[in-house]
């Protein structure tokens, strides 16, 4: 009515101004107050939507200048698009959006970065939906994009000179049972200067190989060792040559250093410097014995092995050979280092086998002698350090595991020799005494876990359940911080001592708004001396819900680690955890009980 005596007011000052007669007055206010009244009134415009939010980068959390940013959805079958491109400061904003459920947000800078969603943390995961009610207001929209990661750097020799035609390998890191798996991921070569450059990566952690120039008749050797004692017609001696690098220069994989690209990026002076080395000769002779007791004899046909000590036998750098009708082996183009010789032969009833360390270093190393013979025993007991429930334990509710101790990378670019001793298993008697029968010489880790020949439903007191190894001894040596190294009779029994004084934890995982985070996986893990003992890893299972709580861990400081994408086994490799570290919730587990702790998840 607002507008209808505005029309009057109006009218009557036109009125009064021109001195029109009272009829006329009368005429218009009638005209105006109709023409009001049929006049449509427009319809009310319906309540929208605000959208607000900033696009960063994963690796450095800065905002990403430049992004396409689309919003999308579809009503009635017709699609809905907006889009903004993000300013310096990384933010985008969608006015007038109408109401709707099901809308994704994505943003993009091609070739800078891959494409993200909203709800993601890595290209991979899966996006969130986003509803928008009317007049609803959306803020902090955060949208992660990660970097098309690149590596580039140079390949010298340790005088500087640069190294031109080297092969370059990015090799990506994959993990089985807890063992780094290198597998490649993008090759390249350098330059003239010893530049190269890899670009169009995948996030990831990543380890660089560089296989410099050598002579033809050469090349597979300094390559990969183990492949060429495959090769029907190699050419034999004792070259000098490049063999294979890791950065930032070493020849063993364990000493490797990774490039993190775990939220993508771009690395550069990735420099690895190289040397020419002189390769040597290894000879000797296999004994066995043909009976126990009898004096050794040349093994004809046993198969040998020069294993690296700190890579194990399926590196690249393991060789192989056979020996003659007369025991005798030879190895030729031997890169210098610390090795174990290993001998097998066949035997009556069971294989023979022997391991003995050698160090090849400035000149050959000739006649060898190496006996194999049948496994060793290995004797010992196992007992409990605190058991209080009156009557003595049977132990045979137990079993002893002795299990090779692989946990060595492997570059599986490569061809390897693959030799591992079985895992054993034997079950002490009901007062703990137990014996491992004919153990091949190797490096062990030992492990007690409950008998698996136990019913499912076997009654088993309640300290057996939260039973930890405390302390496994063979003489003098600690084996649960140093391993089982068999290489010859061992000195004294196995002592295996269990404890049931374990503690317990609970509680939830949270993201980073402090809501339940699901899915993830989450891990116990030691402090970082202590990481070489696996048996001080715990994975605890988490529910639906984001809770989780585990019991029988031994006392000790621990960090929980809670992630939303992780390899199984991955948090075994020291070089992973190191990226993680500071990321971890650090908790005390004692006997007394358990507080309940929030771990944030790990993206």
């Amino acid at each position: 009515m607002q507008c209808i005596l505005t029309c009057l007011k109006d009218v009557e000052c036109a009125a009064e101004s021109s001195q029109m007669s009272a009829h006329r007055i009368i005429l218009a206010a009638i005209l105006a107050l109709t023409s009001a009244l049929q006049s449509p009134q427009p319809p009310a415009k319906p309540s929208l939507a605000t959208v607000r939010g900033v696009v960063v980068d994963a690796a450095s959390n800065l905002p990403v200048y430049a992004a396409v940013v689309e919003l999308t959805g579809v009503r009635g079958g017709q699609v809905l698009a907006y889009s903004d491109v993000t300013g310096k400061d990384g933010k985008f904003e969608f006015l007038d959006v109408p109401p709707l459920a099901g809308y994704q947000l994505i943003a993009s800078d091609v070739g800078n970065y891959r494409t993200g969603a909203f709800g993601q943390h890595r290209p991979n995961d899966v996006w969130s939906p986003i509803t928008l009610t009317a007049g609803q207001t959306l803020t902090d929209v955060r949208i992660v994009l990660t970097p098309i990661s690149s590596i580039g750097g140079r390949v010298t020799e340790t005088s500087g000179k640069a190294i031109g035609r080297a092969q370059i390998y990015a090799l990506r890191a994959t993990y089985s049972g807890g063992r780094r798996i290198l597998q490649l991921a993008r090759q390249a070569q350098t330059a003239e200067n010893g530049d190269f450059f890899m670009g169009g990566l995948e996030s990831g952690q990543y380890y660089i190989r560089t296989n410099p120039p050598n002579s033809t008749d050469y090349r597979q050797l300094f390559e990969s060792p183990a492949g060429w004692d495959l090769l029907p017609n190699r050419k034999d001696g004792e070259p000098e040559g490049y063999p294979t690098y890791y950065y930032p220069g070493t020849m063993d994989l364990t000493a490797a250093k990774p490039v993190d690209l775990l939220n993508g990026g771009k690395v550069r002076d990735i420099n690895i410097r190289v040397a020419k080395i002189r390769t040597h000769r290894v000879s000797g002779t296999v004994l066995s014995e043909a009976r126990e007791g009898s004096p050794p004899q040349p093994a004809a046909k046993s198969r040998v092995l020069l294993v690296p000590r700190t890579a194990g036998s399926e590196s690249n750098l393991t060789r192989w050979v056979n020996s003659n009708d007369d025991g005798q082996f030879e190895f030729r183009g031997v890169f210098p280092g610390s090795y174990f010789l290993v001998a097998i032969a066949s035997g009556n009833p069971a294989q023979l086998t022997a391991r003995k360390p050698v160090e090849i270093r400035d000149s050959d190393l000739m006649n060898q002698s190496i006996s194999a013979t049948r496994g060793l025993d290995i004797s010992g007991n196992i007992r409990f350090q605190d058991w209080q429930l009156g009557s003595p334990p049977d132990y045979s509710q137990l079993a002893i595991n002795l299990v090779a101790d692989i946990t060595a990378p492997i570059d599986r670019s490569f061809r390897g020799y693959r030799f591992t001793p079985a895992t054993m298993t034997v079950v002490p008697a009901p007062n703990g005494q137990f014996t491992l029968r004919d153990v091949t010489p190797w490096d062990y880790r030992v492990i007690v876990s409950l008998n698996p020949r136990l019913a499912a439903d076997a009654r088993l007191p309640l300290d057996l359940k939260a039973a930890y190894m405390a302390s496994v001894r063979l003489g003098d040596t600690d084996v649960l911080a140093n391993g089982l190294h068999v290489d010859g009779k061992p000195e004294g029994a196995l002592q295996v001592e269990v404890a049931t004084n374990s503690g317990s934890i609970f509680g939830r995982v949270l993201d980073e708004n402090r809501e339940t985070a699901i899915p993830a996986k989450m891990v116990v893990a030691p402090e970082p001396a202590l990481r070489r003992r696996l048996d001080l890893f715990y994975q605890v299972p988490v529910s639906t819900t984001g809770r989780f709580s585990m019991d029988g861990i031994p006392p000790g400081q621990y960090k929980l680690f809670a992630w939303a994408h992780v390899e199984d086994g991955a948090w075994l490799d020291p070089e992973f955890m190191r990226f993680y570290e500071d990321r971890g919730t650090r908790v005390e587990i004692d006997e007394s009980g358990a507080h309940p702790i929030e771990v944030p998840l790990i993206h």
